[in-house]
């Protein structure tokens, strides 16, 4: 089946553990977040979501005609994979203050990305886009994809904002689900410094930004790695 589906939470869930992004059963909690937050933000174009003849989801590029079972956002979510299993360890004040600084790196991000796309014209006159860096093309406004990923990182933060998620999940029909939730809100006792150490030798210069950052606003920075 190619083209739109219309795919539940759970199914989601599903292909969300099957990338197997979290340590499982320890954060199994994270992945109804995974789910709905997937369930939430459709897939740019050139992308079609699809399901194989075995019921599997799979993404079909129709500009180059090939397919994958990796999310277009892929890349986007494996920086959720670092940064959501550090806020579930943190109070509520603290987790509040590194996922406003998220969300402000996340957005400084976009723009920068959109920054380097150009237009061009085609031998046959079409418009097309091209990355000044990579050099990667494409026929669609690279705008809409990457104000989707944005959606999808800024939702999947914002839902731990506070432990409602989790106490949620106290009521969940999955066995690992609800022992993962009892855990996360028995351990939400890191102090921001102790979280955020973590974050400020991440791999993504706009997480390690927005960790230090978050320090900042809460006075904490006398206690990053580094400092004196």
């Amino acid at each position: 089946v190619v083209g739109t589906l219309d795919v539940e939470e759970e199914e989601w869930l599903r292909y969300g553990a099957s990338l197997e992004l979290f340590e499982v059963p320890t954060h199994a909690s994270l992945l109804p977040l995974l789910g709905r937050v997937l369930a939430s933000v459709p897939v740019p174009a050139p992308w079609l979501l699809c399901r194989g003849s075995r019921g599997e989801l799979f993404f079909a590029n129709e500009t180059t005609s090939t397919s994958t079972y990796a999310h277009p956002f892929h890349g986007s979510l494996l920086k959720l994979a670092r940064v959501l299993p550090v806020l579930l360890r943190m109070p509520s004040g603290p987790r509040r203050s590194l996922i406003r600084g998220l969300l402000q790196a996340w957005d400084s991000e976009a723009k920068h990305d959109y920054s380097l796309w150009r237009t061009a014209r085609s031998d046959s006159g079409q418009d097309y886009y091209y990355h000044s860096e990579t050099l990667a093309t494409m026929w669609e406004d690279p705008k809409e994809a990457i104000l989707l990923s944005l959606d999808l990182k800024c939702k999947a933060v914002c839902l731990l904002d506070g432990d409602a998620y989790c106490t949620q999940l106290l009521a969940d029909p999955h066995d690992d689900v609800r022992s993962s939730a009892v855990q996360a809100l028995r351990s939400m006792t890191e102090p921001l410094s102790e979280a955020a150490a973590e974050l400020l030798s991440d791999d993504c210069g706009w997480i390690r930004a927005a960790a230090a950052d978050a320090l900042a606003d809460t006075g904490d920075a006398s206690k990053s790695p580094g400092s004196t």
